[in-house]
């Protein structure tokens, strides 16, 4: 939906979101217990994460565009260095203008891709965000190998709006308490609970200020780019 702006994305490596668990993690989330199939670790050719994602169909991931191309990726695990699948990146399509990229996996999965929700939902609609990205503030700390994730709510994209340029097509969620995603977190994806099943509605594209958590962070809304996604994806 094109109702909220939000920012221009950044080339900043940030993102995530998600269910409650136990253990801090993402800057003030949880660890994720329960199977997430759909979520993935975008790598570099040596399994060094670089980015989150979100398994669209078994041969397609969507991400954020400023993660770049990944050699590989690993999905339906809980841990970003074993288990699940790794797959090779054979090409990837990057949208003209919102923060969003699709990677077309060498090999199909069996892994259950996540489906796409009809919209993302007005302020207030409480969404979950997945990732493996720093857990402390100030980005000093290492990256975790297990899952985490973090509750919110989405808010008025003016929130997000931080003074600079807003763009249409993105999602604001609220960040109480000094948390949201952090380094690591950038294509994430944010979800939506739909008659009892998590949907997909955005990917984290960069988060609201220094340090991480300090303010509402924006993510491009999947829903809105429906069109385009089937268009190189094929439905």
């Amino acid at each position: 939906m094109r109702k909220r702006f939000l920012l221009m994305p950044l080339v900043a490596a940030l993102t995530g979101i998600a269910l409650p668990a136990p253990a801090s993690a993402i800057v003030g989330g949880t660890r994720t217990t329960q199977p997430q199939p759909f979520v993935v670790s975008l790598q570099t050719a040596s399994g060094g994460h670089i980015c989150g994602g979100a398994l669209i169909k078994a041969n397609w991931v969507v991400t954020a565009k400023h993660c770049g191309t990944p050699a590989q990726v690993r999905i339906g695990s809980l841990n970003r260095t074993s288990g699940g699948t790794v797959a090779r990146v054979a090409r990837t399509v990057a949208h003209p203008v919102a923060d969003l990229e699709l990677l077309q996996l060498a090999t199909a999965v069996t892994h259950a891709p996540i489906p796409i929700a009809g919209d993302s939902g007005p302020a207030g609609t409480p969404v979950v965000m997945f990732g493996w990205g720093k857990t402390c503030p100030n980005g000093s700390c290492t990256e975790p190998t297990a899952l985490n994730q973090l509750s919110s709510t989405i808010v008025d994209g003016s929130r997000c709006a931080g003074g600079r340029d807003r763009l249409s097509g993105e999602i604001c969620v609220d960040n109480k308490d000094n948390s949201g995603p952090c380094a690591g977190d950038s294509g994430n994806p944010l979800t939506k609970n739909v008659a009892g099943a998590r949907q997909l509605i955005g990917v984290h594209s960069r988060a609201g200020g220094f340090p991480c958590g300090a303010a509402p962070s924006s993510h491009a809304d999947v829903p809105d780019d429906r069109t385009w996604i089937i268009q190189h994806t094929g439905g």
